[in-house]
């Protein structure tokens, strides 16, 4: 049991660098376009901020003794709509804890209140996700 909740425990480290890795990156990359370089120097330093992310993600792998926990995701090419599509998954990370926490971990119940979120106008369902967790602010809505 002791070699499953440090199994767990790991996992949960591995995804938060991960998690933190692409937030990084995603601030990096708004930034940049939201500058006033042309495309020109923008194309170059997206190129360079991704090299970035990837010798990062190499330094992190090192660190967690060469587990390929990303290796899958990188290998399929890491671009912007990879980085938007993680970071939309993350940055509901907080909320849905929250959710399955109200539902006092019931998957049935948890299912059947995605599922009315689903249904939701998505002003609505911002609003009640927001609710969950006071204080944090998706980047979906900010």
């Amino acid at each position: 049991m002791a070699r499953l909740t440090d199994d767990a425990a790991r996992t949960q480290r591995l995804r938060a660098d991960f998690r933190a890795l692409m937030q990084s990156t995603r601030e990096h990359l708004a930034t940049l376009y939201a500058g006033n370089a042309s495309e020109e120097d923008k194309r170059a330093g997206k190129a360079a901020e991704f090299a970035t992310m990837r010798t990062e993600y190499e330094r992190m792998k090192a660190a967690w003794g060469g587990v390929p926990a990303f290796d899958r995701w990188f290998a399929a090419g890491a671009n912007n709509a990879g980085i938007a599509a993680a970071g939309l998954y993350n940055d509901r990370v907080p909320q849905f804890a929250a959710l399955i926490a109200a539902e006092s971990g019931d998957l049935p119940r948890f299912y059947a209140r995605v599922r009315q979120l689903a249904a939701m106008p998505k002003a609505e369902r911002e609003a009640t996700l927001a609710r969950l967790t006071p204080g944090v602010q998706s980047a979906a809505v900010k």
